[in-house]
């Protein structure tokens, strides 16, 4: 599956193979090329990944419509190079030849195309407007022009603007192509050159932009000139350059990129390092002089090895030595490929929406959660009650987002997530319970019934702040929470204002059961628990015997139907004793009305709700008060 999970709010996820992509642990970038409204990437199986926006069809993806997350062109072709210009996207297959796609706002069917069959390629390259491929022969092409010349070329790279380019010989030498247009008949031909760049030392690598340009040397030394008004330049000085200058930094490096009034470089250790513009975060971190810019290289992202690096208009990726994709700056048309567009820029380095290992997921409603190996959240599905955790959805079509601790919205290692029907739980490393999504029942905080579009540290600030959790627990309406001395806790459904212990004794009324529970459900109304020596204790509500302790109805002790006010003080086992030696407990799940439970012999008990059969074989009535064998 090649889609991304959509908002529930616009957007139902109906198969598997929406979140197929997401997950999908195969797939290690080696390549990145950034655009202004649209990126590509490849990956090691020589697929070519599309996101942004796609008027012109420049994402093959069979829509002609805006990807918020990366989407695999869709077609057969390995690939070993990308590129792309405003409107088209291009890619050299295995056997050198040369595909084109994009540039069509009339067809919806836009796939990738050969373009001069007769002809194999090495390399490719785009700007805005222009594309530089070089031959195997070591020939320049320009825009499908064939640029004549005895010289043998192996790399370029081409302008923002006006076919401007550099290209370097076999030798070492830096070029600049030059064009100019001659007229004959009253017609005006275009005709490119070559014209030497007066540089003393050999070149392994160049990289221009609109503004200015970047270039490594033979050691390894990173070079710029042109334009220096945002620091780009990167000699400590705001100025321009006419020629080539050391950028000030003692070190060697291995690759380049000169962004929009931004530059990159990776050292030979792996390093990363921006210096520039910062007008939209494209920088990535790290020291600044000001808000808006720097003017000598700074390292960011200190813990990772980096390369790969890539930028577009203010908006940057680089891929890590465990082949992840990290993307900052910009995200005004989802050219970050996050899983949504935002109006403000990512500020953090932010991993993309693909190339994950889950450890953990939890699903309820209409939305779900799954946290992965490096404690980040992800959320899809539903977003009316801002389950997403960012408010990116609202108002928005969007799919996967971010809440993770690279996130700009969410710093925290997480260890566990619990996806209530319109809220959601995380916990952090450090024992803190967070929540966001709908409040309208006091499952997140009792003293502000409004939903929570951001993370909050449910406790933070109150007398329970010192607690340290292990586990929780998101209901319908209800949370639950286990801390480290394994006292239970529950609010929300106009229980408590605050969290009361249900079995450490500590409240007025509690009964100190001096028991510690080993597994929690929590269902819509009503919550069982299972302690240590195989005892299911339940409490809630009970309209459908979903307690079952044969008192249907018994605490209700104001209300009637869903306003019916639940007293958690009583509490039983489900066969109306405190022990019962003949009858222990394994597992259990709380549903909608009815609950679940498996024996130490196997066997399998429901009692409750079971006007859909939720009971399962040899139940008739419409529900049952008291456990009873699904099989038999």
């Amino acid at each position: 599956g090649y889609s991304t999970p959509a908002s529930a709010k616009t957007d139902t996820v109906s198969s598997l193979e929406a979140i197929a992509g997401i997950q999908n642990t195969d797939v290690h970038f080696v390549k990145i090329a950034a655009g202004w409204y649209h990126s590509l990437a490849l990956d090691s199986n020589g697929h070519v990944w599309a996101w942004g926006d796609d008027q012109s069809c420049v994402l093959a993806t069979g829509r002609c419509d805006r990807t918020y997350a990366p989407e695999r062109v869709k077609t057969d072709v390995r690939f070993i190079d990308i590129a792309h210009t405003y409107n088209n996207s291009f890619g050299i297959d295995e056997n050198g030849h040369l595909w084109k796609w994009g540039d069509d706002f009339s067809r919806r069917d836009v796939y990738p195309e050969m373009i001069f069959p007769e002809t194999t390629f090495k390399s490719v390259q785009g700007s805005y407007r222009d594309s530089i491929a070089i031959d195997a022969d070591g020939h320049v092409w320009v825009n499908g022009i064939k640029i004549e010349s005895e010289k043998n070329f192996v790399s370029a790279d081409v302008s923002y603007v006006d076919m401007d380019g550099f290209v370097i010989d076999s030798e070492g030498y830096l070029y600049k192509i030059v064009h100019s247009y001659v007229e004959e008949d009253k017609i005006k031909n275009l005709i490119f050159s070559f014209e030497k760049v007066n540089f003393d030392k050999k070149v392994s690598k160049v990289s221009t932009n609109y503004y200015h340009n970047l270039l490594l040397d033979e050691d390894g030394y990173v070079w710029a000139w042109g334009n220096g008004r945002r620091g780009m330049i990167g000699d400590g000085t705001y100025e321009d350059r006419k020629a080539p200058v050391r950028v000030k930094i003692d070190k060697k490096f291995s690759q380049i990129f000169a962004g929009n009034e931004s530059s990159f470089a990776i050292s030979q250790d792996g390093e990363l390092y921006s210096w520039g513009c910062n007008i939209d975060k494209q920088l990535g971190g790290g020291e600044l002089e000001n808000n808006w810019s720097r003017n000598v290289p700074v390292q960011i992202m200190k813990d990772k090895k980096f390369k790969h690096v890539s930028a577009g208009d203010h908006t940057a990726f680089a891929i890590d030595d465990s082949d992840c994709c990290w993307v900052w700056g910009k995200n005004n048309h989802a050219e970050t490929g996050i899983g949504t567009r935002t109006g403000e820029p990512i500020a953090e380095p932010t991993r993309m929406a693909i190339n994950i290992k889950f450890t953990q997921i939890s699903a309820n409603g209409n939305h779900a959660a799954a946290v992965d190996a490096e404690g980040h959240v992800w959320i899809w599905g539903s977003d009316e009650h801002g389950e997403s955790g960012t408010m990116a959805f609202k108002n928005k079509t969007g799919g996967i987002v971010i809440t993770g601790s690279e996130s700009a919205f969410f710093k925290e290692k997480i260890t566990k997530v619990s996806v209530g029907d319109k809220h959601v739980l995380a916990l952090d490393s450090n024992g803190h319970v967070w929540g966001w999504g709908s409040n309208q029942e006091g499952q997140l905080d009792e003293r502000k019934p409004s939903d929570f579009y951001y993370p909050k540290n449910l406790f933070a600030g109150t007398e329970y702040a010192d607690l340290v959790f292990t586990d929780i627990y998101a209901g319908a309406t209800s949370s639950m929470a286990v801390d480290s001395n394994g006292n239970t806790w529950q609010w929300g459904t106009g229980e408590a204002e605050t969290p009361k212990s249900v079995d450490s004794g500590n409240d007025p009324g509690m009964p100190n059961t001096g028991l510690n529970f080993v597994q929690i459900a929590v269902g819509r109304d009503h919550v069982l628990c299972l302690d240590e020596s195989g005892v299911i204790w339940s409490w809630g509500k009970d309209d459908y015997g979903q307690l079952g302790q044969r008192t249907y109805g018994k605490f209700c002790i104001s209300g009637e139907g869903d306003k019916c006010q639940i007293d958690v003080r009583h509490l039983y086992d489900v066969v109306g004793r405190k022990y019962h030696d003949a009858i222990l407990f394994s597992q259990i799940a709380a549903g909608d009305g009815f609950s679940v439970a498996l024996d130490t012999e196997g066997r399998i008990w429901t009692w409750g709700r079971n006007d859909k059969g939720q009971l399962g074989n040899y139940v008739s009535a419409s529900k049952r008060e008291t456990p009873g064998y699904v099989f038999r």
